[in-house]
């Protein structure tokens, strides 16, 4: 069972539960280079809050000479960099980021 506890000030505490499948394993992270590189920066923009972290992959990755990424590829890597500078404050990460993916920079 998977459970989500929520606890007020005045001790009053709800709990909601899901049914979880016998199956306990995790899926296997992706195959290939970028597919991998996306999955472990969204694990830790999203899963352990560690945007840090989360902007070394995709800059990693970008910097690789051997190997490119697939257009889309390329789109996500740079979209969840512009995600990661915009949750650091870095202005001028995330416009860069977002210039490189060819996609207009938001207002708000």
């Amino acid at each position: 069972m998977r459970q989500f506890l929520m606890t007020d000030p005045g001790g009053n505490c709800i709990r909601d539960g899901q049914p979880v499948s016998d199956h306990h394993d995790h899926r296997p992270a992706p195959e290939g280079t970028f597919a991998r590189a996306l999955h472990q920066a969204a694990l830790f923009a999203d899963s352990k809050d560690d945007p840090k972290a989360a902007a070394r992959v995709p800059d990693r990755v970008l910097r690789l000479e051997d190997e490119r990424p697939k257009a889309v590829q390329l789109f996500r890597l740079f979209a969840l960099r512009a995600d990661v500078a915009d949750r650091l404050g870095d202005d001028e990460g995330k416009a860069s980021a977002l210039a490189e993916a060819a996609l207009p920079p938001s207002t708000g």
